[in-house]
């Protein structure tokens, strides 16, 4: 029982992950990524919003944008199986009688499209990376490292948090 639990919220992390890096498409200032707070997001979407703040030239720009839109159609597939997959869990939810094989089932199948979706955007964001110059990495680096320093000083101010 403890296997199936993880998988199914394994699979479900790994898909909130594969969405949100499916959907950054590298946009400009109306991009709905901008909007959210960091909490929660995603590691291509944090990549992608440090990037918005670094001197791309344009052709950098140019080719980032190609990957994310590659990276957007390679999980597109994936995404459609876990929509169905999804449809099937609501069907099974809905039934009078509770299936834990079919429902083992389709968390197996959701992980495995799961782990694909994260291979993709794993590839995706490498060959980001290797576009960019030493220099770059370094601000990007250096970003990350500010982001996680200001979550600590937020996780401290909350209240019961020691």
């Amino acid at each position: 029982m403890n296997k199936l639990i993880i998988t199914i919220v394994t699979a479900l992390l790994l898909t909130l992950a594969g969405t949100a890096i499916a959907q950054n498409n590298f946009g400009g200032p109306g991009n709905k990524g901008q909007q959210r707070g960091m909490q929660g997001m995603a590691v291509g979407e944090q990549m992608m919003r440090g990037l918005r703040r670094l001197d791309l030239e344009d052709e950098q720009r140019n080719n980032i944008r190609a990957i994310m839109q590659d990276l957007k159609a390679d999980t597109s597939l994936s995404m459609q199986k876990t929509r169905a997959l999804n449809l099937q869990l609501k069907e099974l939810i809905k039934s009078d009688v509770y299936d834990e094989d079919a429902i083992a089932a389709l968390a197996v199948q959701e992980g495995d499209f799961a782990a694909e979706r994260f291979m993709i955007a794993a590839r995706a964001l490498s060959e980001v990376y290797s576009h960019l110059t030493q220099e770059q990495r370094d601000e990007l680096a250096a970003m990350a490292a500010e982001r996680q320093e200001r979550r600590a000083d937020r996780q401290k101010q909350r209240p019961g948090q020691s």
